[in-house]
């Protein structure tokens, strides 16, 4: 073989192998950006469920009654109407 036809088989090869290198790192990246995606999503439904959390328990906080009494009571007043 010719030094030149060398050179241009393993070029083809390089070439070849460069195309493969091109998609696994094209497919690797697209999968990285969709789980980075996800993973922001949780975090975010997890951060509005936290502040959801802190609102309700401050709105609890402050009522002179717990609801359950509330819920008795009205049992009560409705059994007192029959």
């Amino acid at each position: 073989m010719s030094q030149q036809s060398k050179f241009k088989a393993s070029r083809d090869k390089w070439r070849s192998k460069a195309s493969v290198r091109a998609i696994d790192n094209s497919y690797l990246r697209k999968q990285l950006i969709r789980i980075k995606a996800e993973r922001d999503q949780y975090r975010n439904a997890l951060r509005e469920s936290k502040k959801l959390l802190r609102q309700q328990t401050t709105q609890h906080s402050g009522l002179t009654c717990l609801p359950k009494v509330d819920l008795v009571l009205l049992a009560i007043t409705l059994m007192a109407l029959r």
